[in-house]
């Protein structure tokens, strides 16, 4: 029986363990599902189309609310202004029954917002239109209306939570309308929506027979060329057109009849991108194996098309053990780009294409510290400047570190000569020595006490202590500011590709020429880097390309000096920066030193200063103990004249004694009142 029960409550648990699981199962299930359902969504319809610039087209807003029921919405875009234009951001039927404040746009900043609201029990749809937007096209180009980061879709639970998980834009494709004239084609710029870096465009048409044309180029899309028929006109060609987007205007006449307009674009940039410089951190100089590189820049007409990076080493010829960094060719990459290095000098060089084929580029030296550099990463400034700035920093400490020595060697003299020579105490002796004489009482008393202090305050002291037939390459980098232990380079481009260009270089000293050949790759690039070093002087560089047996003209001349190393030690070589970084921990190390010396003395010099008025002030205490024995003995004396001048008539000697008595009594009572720190202010 007891066994049953046994069994029994063993079941009864077992049931309420899987119940609770279960439970607990559903619970977390349901509360996965919750979460995976997602949020509510905001999106655009359509969400792509193609649209002849001078249409109008329209875009819907729509919100889902994923089933949950929600209070209020605030949709917030953004649009290229320079190609769309608001014509009207309707807020007729809508999901939306309270507006906080009429749609606002703005055609010069290209932004559109909504704010409404939703009174309870709240809004719940999968297709809630919020307002219809109608835009006008202004020009070519890919138009991207987006959801900006201030959206948001507020829950109806009374605390507004934000339920707005995704956003979904629209990318238009805006072209000119088909052609209603003459059939127009350009050479130099074949393609509407491309962007050419060719000042110098050619167009021609056809389709007009021996009809006279009007013609136009401008800047706006739509424009109709003027009534002023010229004959025996199939093309024209423009020179020097600024950069920007520009558009060309046909029509055709035939007997006094003007037919339809065709309108042709053209994109021109011919300026590079903005200038930039390179970041790199922790720094150039570092003993870091992976420093990372930053760059960043903008271009004002085509924009930025993307980044290309190469890092050339200096030191030796195989350095860089970058994936796909290799010596021949630039790589593209974005910022931030993080090589991996061993221990040399590199030159970093970031070139940023537009989206004509423009190139801006940047340089910046990196050194790789080795192991035994390591420890003076720390104190190698990052320019001249700051090595500058040391030097400065060490002048200060040396003239301070000599101030306080100089005070202290004047202290500590007075301090060892005693109290007795300083001029005040001098002064107050040579008194005393007089009325010594004078009176011939015991002021012995004082030399005692001031024999006793020099006696006591003797001590010593230590003290430490950088033709013809073919057009010519363009050369476009060179190595700068290079030293005879760096490895010289020099790159840049050619309009074909598998031109073979010879690089000559001559050294101006010797008259010798050295050549060098390397070959275009498939974007007309061409890239030399040495395998050895230079010798140290001056060399005049220039480039001739050949194909087949064409060759071109010799590039313009550049100049390249080679410095002399820092120190040649047999085959070794020592660098400036390694030099200029152990005199860098010099200086610090000197500098240092020099403050702790100057603070040395400053404190010594307190601490004799101390001393040596104490002593003052205690040889003043005694000098007045002196003083006042002296105004006792003539006291005393005065006394007895008092007496003599009662009894008798008094001499004329005893006259004469009486006032030189009272002129010393004066002096005395002087000498007595006379207060310490007087003392101490000559002192």
């Amino acid at each position: 029986m007891e066994n049953k029960k046994k069994t029994f409550s063993l079941i009864i648990f077992s049931v309420f363990l899987c119940f609770s699981f279960l439970t607990f199962y559903v619970f977390l299930l349901s509360s996965f599902v919750s979460a995976q359902s997602g949020g509510a969504s905001l999106y655009l319809a359509p969400p792509s189309g193609t649209y002849f610039v001078g249409d109008t087209l329209s875009v819907s807003i729509y919100v889902n609310t994923d089933g949950q029921s929600v209070n209020a919405i605030e949709a917030l875009l953004t649009f290229p202004p320079d190609k769309l234009q608001i014509v009207s951001p309707s807020a007729g039927k809508s999901v939306i029954d309270v507006w906080v404040g009429q749609p606002g746009y703005s055609n010069e900043e290209g932004t559109i917002s909504f704010r409404g609201a939703i009174p309870n029990p709240g809004l719940k749809v999968s297709q809630g239109l919020i307002s219809t937007l109608t835009f006008r096209v202004k020009s070519v180009g890919k138009a991207v209306i987006s959801f900006s980061d201030g959206s948001k879709v507020l829950l109806n639970d009374g605390k507004g939570t934000d339920v707005l998980s995704s956003t979904s834009g629209a990318i238009f494709d805006l072209t000119l309308p088909p052609p209603q004239g003459p059939v127009v084609v350009s050479p130099t710029h074949p393609d509407q929506s491309r962007w050419y870096n060719n000042a110098n465009v050619v167009l021609s048409w056809s389709g007009n027979g021996d009809n006279s044309v009007s013609y136009v180029l401008d800047g706006e899309p739509l424009t109709t060329p003027d009534d002023i028929p010229e004959k025996n006109k199939d093309g024209v060609s423009y020179s020097n057109v600024p950069s920007g987007v520009h558009y060309f205007h046909v029509r055709a006449h035939n007997e006094d009849v003007w037919g339809g307009t065709t309108h042709f674009a053209i994109k021109v940039d011919n300026a590079p991108p903005a200038k930039f410089s390179i970041n790199i951190e922790p720094r150039a100089y570092t003993s870091s194996r992976q420093p990372v590189i930053t760059f960043d820049t903008s271009d004002t007409n085509s924009g930025l098309d993307h980044f290309e990076i190469k890092i050339i080493p200096l030191s030796e010829p195989t350095k860089v053990e970058a994936s796909g960094s290799t010596r021949e060719f630039f790589i593209e990459t974005n910022s931030p780009y993080i090589p991996n290095l061993t221990p040399g000098k590199y030159d970093a060089i970031v070139r940023a294409y537009d989206k004509a084929g423009n190139v801006q580029e940047a340089k910046e030296r990196l050194v790789i510290l080795s192991q035994a550099l390591q420890a003076i990463e720390w104190v190698i400034p990052s320019s001249w400047w700051g090595f500058f700035l040391l030097i400065i920093l060490l002048l200060v400490s040396a003239y301070l570190a000599h101030h306080h020595y100089g005070r202290y060697a004047h202290a500590s003299f007075r301090h060892n000569s005693g109290p007795e020579n300083d001029a005040e105490i001098a002064k107050k002796l040579s008194q005393l020595h007089e009325y010594q004489k004078r009176y011939g009482h015991l002021v012995l008393v004082t030399f005692i006490s001031i024999s006793l202090l020099i006696g006591l305050s003797s001590k010593t002291l230590a003290m430490g202590s950088e033709g013809s037939g073919i057009s010519s390459p363009i050369i476009t980098t060179v190595s700068e500011n290079i030293s005879n232990n760096e490895l010289f380079y020099v790159g840049g481009s050619h309009p074909t590709t598998g031109a073979f260009i010879t690089i000559y270089l001559e050294n101006e000293a010797t008259g010798e020429v050295r050549n060098f050949t390397s070959v275009t790759d498939k974007k007309g690039d061409w890239f030399y880097a040495s395998s050895d070093f230079l010798p140290v002087g001056s060399y005049v560089l220039w480039a001739q390309a050949s194909v087949g047996t064409l060759e071109s003209p010799p590039t313009p001349r550049e100049e390249i000096e080679v410095e002399k190393t820092a120190i040649n030690l047999g085959s070794s070589r020592i660098s400036y920066e390694v030099l200029y970084g152990f005199l860098s921990l010099l200086f610090l190390v000197a500098t240092l030193i020099l403050l702790i010396r100057a603070y040395y003395y400053y404190h010594k010099t307190k601490l004799k200063h101390s001393l040596l008025m104490k002593e003052i002030s205690e040889a003043e205490e005694s000098i007045r103990r002196g003083f006042a024995m002296i105004k006792r003995d003539i006291e005393n004396e005065l006394s007895s004249i008092a007496k003599i001048k009662v009894s008798s008539q008094i001499r004329t000697e005893e006259q004469e004694r009486e006032k030189q008595l009272l002129s010393d009594l004066r002096t005395v009572e002087e000498n007595i009142g006379k207060e310490v720190w007087d003392i101490r202010g000559v002192a």
